[in-house]
Protein backbone atom coordinates (compact mmCIF):
# COMPACT_ATOMS: atom_id res chain seq x y z
CA UNK A 1 0.00 0.00 0.00
CA UNK A 2 2.88 2.45 0.72
CA UNK A 3 4.29 2.05 -2.77
CA UNK A 4 0.83 2.46 -4.29
CA UNK A 5 0.24 5.70 -2.36
CA UNK A 6 3.56 7.08 -3.53
CA UNK A 7 2.70 6.23 -7.11
CA UNK A 8 -0.65 7.99 -6.84
CA UNK A 9 0.92 11.05 -5.20
CA UNK A 10 3.35 11.40 -8.06
CA UNK A 11 0.44 11.43 -10.48
CA UNK A 12 -0.75 14.61 -8.80
CA UNK A 13 -4.41 14.41 -9.74
CA UNK A 14 -7.24 12.78 -7.83
CA UNK A 15 -9.08 11.78 -11.01
CA UNK A 16 -6.13 9.88 -12.43
CA UNK A 17 -5.52 8.30 -9.01
CA UNK A 18 -9.07 6.99 -8.87
CA UNK A 19 -8.80 5.66 -12.40
CA UNK A 20 -5.61 3.79 -11.55
CA UNK A 21 -7.21 2.22 -8.49
CA UNK A 22 -10.18 1.07 -10.55
CA UNK A 23 -7.86 -0.44 -13.15
CA UNK A 24 -5.86 -2.31 -10.50
CA UNK A 25 -9.02 -3.65 -8.90
CA UNK A 26 -10.30 -4.78 -12.29
CA UNK A 27 -7.04 -6.61 -13.06
CA UNK A 28 -7.13 -8.39 -9.71
CA UNK A 29 -10.68 -9.54 -10.35
CA UNK A 30 -9.55 -11.12 -13.62
CA UNK A 31 -7.00 -13.36 -11.91
CA UNK A 32 -8.59 -16.77 -11.29
CA UNK A 33 -8.33 -17.65 -7.61
CA UNK A 34 -8.16 -21.45 -8.18
CA UNK A 35 -5.11 -20.92 -10.36
CA UNK A 36 -3.34 -18.98 -7.60
CA UNK A 37 -4.13 -21.73 -5.12
CA UNK A 38 -2.86 -24.38 -7.54
CA UNK A 39 0.48 -22.59 -7.82
CA UNK A 40 1.18 -23.18 -4.14
CA UNK A 41 -0.73 -26.38 -3.39
CA UNK A 42 0.00 -28.56 -6.40
CA UNK A 43 2.63 -31.20 -5.67
CA UNK A 44 5.39 -31.50 -8.30
CA UNK A 45 5.99 -34.83 -10.00
CA UNK A 46 8.92 -36.75 -8.49
CA UNK A 47 8.89 -39.62 -10.99
CA UNK A 48 11.97 -38.31 -12.85
CA UNK A 49 14.20 -38.79 -9.79
CA UNK A 50 15.81 -41.93 -8.45
CA UNK A 51 14.01 -43.84 -5.72
CA UNK A 52 16.55 -42.73 -3.12
CA UNK A 53 16.24 -39.05 -4.09
CA UNK A 54 12.43 -39.24 -3.95
CA UNK A 55 12.62 -40.86 -0.53
CA UNK A 56 15.12 -38.21 0.57
CA UNK A 57 12.84 -35.33 -0.45
CA UNK A 58 9.84 -36.95 1.22
CA UNK A 59 11.87 -37.21 4.40
CA UNK A 60 13.05 -33.59 4.23
CA UNK A 61 9.43 -32.42 3.90
CA UNK A 62 7.78 -34.83 6.32
CA UNK A 63 7.40 -32.18 9.05
CA UNK A 64 5.42 -29.91 6.71
CA UNK A 65 3.35 -32.87 5.49
CA UNK A 66 2.27 -34.18 8.87
CA UNK A 67 2.47 -31.11 11.13
CA UNK A 68 1.66 -28.10 8.91
CA UNK A 69 -0.49 -29.12 5.95
CA UNK A 70 -0.57 -29.99 2.24
CA UNK A 71 0.19 -26.50 0.91
CA UNK A 72 3.35 -26.17 3.02
CA UNK A 73 4.30 -29.74 2.13
CA UNK A 74 3.97 -29.13 -1.63
CA UNK A 75 5.92 -25.90 -1.35
CA UNK A 76 8.68 -27.76 0.49
CA UNK A 77 8.82 -30.46 -2.20
CA UNK A 78 9.01 -27.80 -4.92
CA UNK A 79 11.77 -25.97 -3.03
CA UNK A 80 13.79 -29.18 -2.71
CA UNK A 81 13.45 -29.86 -6.43
CA UNK A 82 14.44 -26.30 -7.31
CA UNK A 83 17.54 -26.52 -5.15
CA UNK A 84 18.50 -29.90 -6.54
CA UNK A 85 17.82 -28.88 -10.13
CA UNK A 86 20.14 -25.86 -10.19
CA UNK A 87 19.32 -23.84 -13.31
CA UNK A 88 16.59 -26.31 -14.32
CA UNK A 89 14.23 -25.09 -11.61
CA UNK A 90 10.51 -25.72 -11.56
CA UNK A 91 8.23 -22.73 -11.87
CA UNK A 92 5.32 -22.31 -9.42
CA UNK A 93 2.41 -24.44 -10.55
CA UNK A 94 4.56 -26.69 -12.70
CA UNK A 95 3.93 -30.42 -12.37
CA UNK A 96 7.10 -31.61 -14.03
CA UNK A 97 10.65 -32.28 -12.92
CA UNK A 98 13.93 -30.78 -14.16
CA UNK A 99 15.06 -32.22 -17.47
CA UNK A 100 18.24 -33.50 -15.86
CA UNK A 101 17.52 -34.98 -12.41
CA UNK A 102 19.95 -34.09 -9.66
CA UNK A 103 21.12 -37.66 -9.37
CA UNK A 104 22.61 -37.35 -12.86
CA UNK A 105 23.97 -33.79 -12.87
CA UNK A 106 25.27 -32.85 -9.43
CA UNK A 107 28.19 -34.04 -7.30
CA UNK A 108 27.39 -35.94 -4.15
CA UNK A 109 27.96 -33.04 -1.75
CA UNK A 110 26.74 -30.13 -3.93
CA UNK A 111 23.60 -29.35 -1.87
CA UNK A 112 23.00 -30.08 1.80
CA UNK A 113 19.73 -30.34 3.71
CA UNK A 114 19.46 -26.66 4.62
CA UNK A 115 19.72 -25.62 0.95
CA UNK A 116 23.29 -24.28 1.02
CA UNK A 117 25.54 -25.02 -1.92
CA UNK A 118 28.71 -26.31 -0.33
CA UNK A 119 31.44 -28.90 -0.63
CA UNK A 120 30.65 -30.43 2.76
CA UNK A 121 27.46 -31.30 4.65
CA UNK A 122 26.05 -28.91 7.24
CA UNK A 123 27.27 -29.57 10.81
CA UNK A 124 23.78 -30.68 11.87
CA UNK A 125 23.41 -33.11 9.01
CA UNK A 126 26.92 -34.43 9.54
CA UNK A 127 25.96 -35.62 13.04
CA UNK A 128 23.91 -38.36 11.36
CA UNK A 129 27.15 -39.79 10.00
CA UNK A 130 27.57 -41.57 13.33
CA UNK A 131 24.84 -44.00 12.27
CA UNK A 132 26.35 -44.74 8.84
CA UNK A 133 27.35 -48.37 8.25
CA UNK A 134 26.04 -51.78 9.30
CA UNK A 135 24.49 -52.24 12.74
CA UNK A 136 23.07 -55.15 14.72
CA UNK A 137 20.43 -54.54 17.37
CA UNK A 138 19.37 -56.76 20.26
CA UNK A 139 16.82 -56.02 22.93
CA UNK A 140 13.80 -57.05 24.92
CA UNK A 141 10.14 -56.22 24.41
CA UNK A 142 8.42 -55.39 27.69
CA UNK A 143 4.90 -56.18 28.80
CA UNK A 144 2.47 -53.84 27.03
CA UNK A 145 -0.57 -53.79 24.76
CA UNK A 146 1.67 -53.55 21.67
CA UNK A 147 2.46 -57.26 21.29
CA UNK A 148 3.97 -60.37 22.90
CA UNK A 149 6.84 -60.09 25.36
CA UNK A 150 10.19 -61.49 24.25
CA UNK A 151 13.51 -60.98 22.53
CA UNK A 152 14.04 -58.49 19.76
CA UNK A 153 16.81 -58.51 17.14
CA UNK A 154 17.46 -56.51 14.02
CA UNK A 155 19.94 -55.22 11.48
CA UNK A 156 20.43 -51.85 9.78
CA UNK A 157 22.46 -50.77 6.78
CA UNK A 158 22.72 -46.99 6.71
CA UNK A 159 24.25 -45.05 3.79
CA UNK A 160 24.10 -41.49 2.50
CA UNK A 161 21.72 -40.82 -0.37
CA UNK A 162 23.35 -39.80 -3.65
CA UNK A 163 22.38 -36.15 -3.07
CA UNK A 164 23.58 -36.27 0.55
CA UNK A 165 20.28 -34.78 1.70
CA UNK A 166 19.54 -37.75 3.94
CA UNK A 167 20.88 -40.94 5.43
CA UNK A 168 19.03 -43.92 3.94
CA UNK A 169 18.44 -46.91 6.21
CA UNK A 170 17.48 -50.42 5.12
CA UNK A 171 16.45 -52.51 8.09
CA UNK A 172 15.01 -55.85 9.14
CA UNK A 173 13.86 -57.07 12.53
CA UNK A 174 12.59 -60.15 14.30
CA UNK A 175 10.30 -60.14 17.32
CA UNK A 176 7.87 -62.60 18.95
CA UNK A 177 5.01 -61.10 16.94
CA UNK A 178 6.74 -61.76 13.59
CA UNK A 179 9.39 -60.45 11.21
CA UNK A 180 9.42 -57.27 9.15
CA UNK A 181 11.73 -55.13 7.05
CA UNK A 182 11.68 -51.70 5.48
CA UNK A 183 13.40 -48.54 4.42
CA UNK A 184 13.78 -45.16 6.12
CA UNK A 185 15.46 -41.79 5.66
CA UNK A 186 16.97 -39.44 8.21
CA UNK A 187 17.32 -35.73 7.34
CA UNK A 188 17.61 -32.32 8.95
CA UNK A 189 15.14 -29.42 8.68
CA UNK A 190 17.07 -26.18 9.18
CA UNK A 191 13.86 -24.09 9.39
CA UNK A 192 12.27 -26.10 12.19
CA UNK A 193 15.66 -27.00 13.74
CA UNK A 194 14.71 -30.67 13.99
CA UNK A 195 15.75 -33.96 12.45
CA UNK A 196 13.16 -35.91 10.47
CA UNK A 197 12.69 -39.65 10.15
CA UNK A 198 10.41 -41.07 7.46
CA UNK A 199 10.08 -44.83 7.00
CA UNK A 200 7.88 -47.50 5.47
CA UNK A 201 7.81 -51.17 6.40
CA UNK A 202 7.18 -54.32 4.37
CA UNK A 203 3.45 -54.07 5.08
CA UNK A 204 3.26 -50.55 3.63
CA UNK A 205 2.82 -48.74 6.94
CA UNK A 206 4.51 -45.34 7.24
CA UNK A 207 6.21 -43.91 10.31
CA UNK A 208 7.32 -40.30 10.86
CA UNK A 209 9.27 -38.89 13.77
CA UNK A 210 10.99 -35.63 14.63
CA UNK A 211 14.29 -35.72 16.46
CA UNK A 212 16.64 -33.59 18.52
CA UNK A 213 20.14 -34.27 19.82
CA UNK A 214 21.79 -33.01 23.00
CA UNK A 215 25.36 -34.19 23.62
CA UNK A 216 25.23 -37.99 23.17
CA UNK A 217 21.46 -38.31 23.48
CA UNK A 218 19.10 -38.48 20.51
CA UNK A 219 15.35 -38.16 21.15
CA UNK A 220 12.73 -38.96 18.49
CA UNK A 221 9.04 -38.14 19.02
CA UNK A 222 5.90 -39.25 17.21
CA UNK A 223 2.15 -39.54 17.61
CA UNK A 224 0.54 -42.96 17.33
CA UNK A 225 -2.71 -44.79 17.87
CA UNK A 226 -2.84 -47.51 20.51
CA UNK A 227 -4.36 -50.97 20.04
CA UNK A 228 -7.59 -49.70 21.59
CA UNK A 229 -7.76 -46.70 19.28
CA UNK A 230 -6.54 -44.25 21.90
CA UNK A 231 -4.22 -41.36 20.99
CA UNK A 232 -0.70 -41.85 22.32
CA UNK A 233 2.71 -40.25 22.01
CA UNK A 234 5.86 -42.25 21.40
CA UNK A 235 9.44 -41.47 22.37
CA UNK A 236 12.46 -43.31 20.93
CA UNK A 237 15.81 -42.49 22.53
CA UNK A 238 19.34 -43.40 21.52
CA UNK A 239 22.23 -42.86 23.95
CA UNK A 240 25.68 -43.10 22.37
CA UNK A 241 28.00 -45.11 24.61
CA UNK A 242 30.99 -45.46 22.24
CA UNK A 243 31.93 -44.80 18.60
CA UNK A 244 30.49 -48.21 17.73
CA UNK A 245 27.62 -48.74 20.17
CA UNK A 246 24.52 -47.07 21.58
CA UNK A 247 21.62 -47.95 23.87
CA UNK A 248 18.06 -47.53 22.64
CA UNK A 249 14.63 -47.43 24.25
CA UNK A 250 11.06 -46.90 23.08
CA UNK A 251 8.47 -45.47 25.48
CA UNK A 252 4.78 -44.66 25.04
CA UNK A 253 2.39 -42.52 27.06
CA UNK A 254 -1.12 -41.06 26.90
CA UNK A 255 -1.25 -37.44 25.75
CA UNK A 256 -1.18 -36.45 29.41
CA UNK A 257 0.29 -39.29 31.41
CA UNK A 258 3.41 -41.20 32.45
CA UNK A 259 5.77 -42.98 30.09
CA UNK A 260 5.88 -46.78 29.86
CA UNK A 261 8.88 -48.58 28.36
CA UNK A 262 7.90 -50.92 25.53
CA UNK A 263 11.32 -51.86 24.14
CA UNK A 264 14.95 -51.40 25.14
CA UNK A 265 18.27 -52.79 24.01
CA UNK A 266 21.73 -52.17 22.54
CA UNK A 267 23.08 -51.57 19.05
CA UNK A 268 26.58 -52.41 17.84
CA UNK A 269 28.32 -51.36 14.65
CA UNK A 270 29.64 -54.31 12.71
CA UNK A 271 31.41 -52.37 9.94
Amino acid sequence: MVLLHRLLANRGRAIRSSALLIKLAFILLLIPVPSLIAQTSEKPDLSGLTQEDRFSIESACSYQKYSVGPVAYHQCVRKQLNELGGTNQLQPGSNSTPSNPISQQSPKYSVVADGRADSTPSPELQKLDYFRGAWTLEGEIKTSTFGPVGKFSGTQQNDWASDHLSLISRWSESRPGGNSSGKAAYSYDSNQKVYNYHGTDSEGEAEDLTGTVVANNWTWMRSLTGPNGDSLKGRYTETITSPTSYDFRFDVAPQSGEWTTVLEGKAKKSK
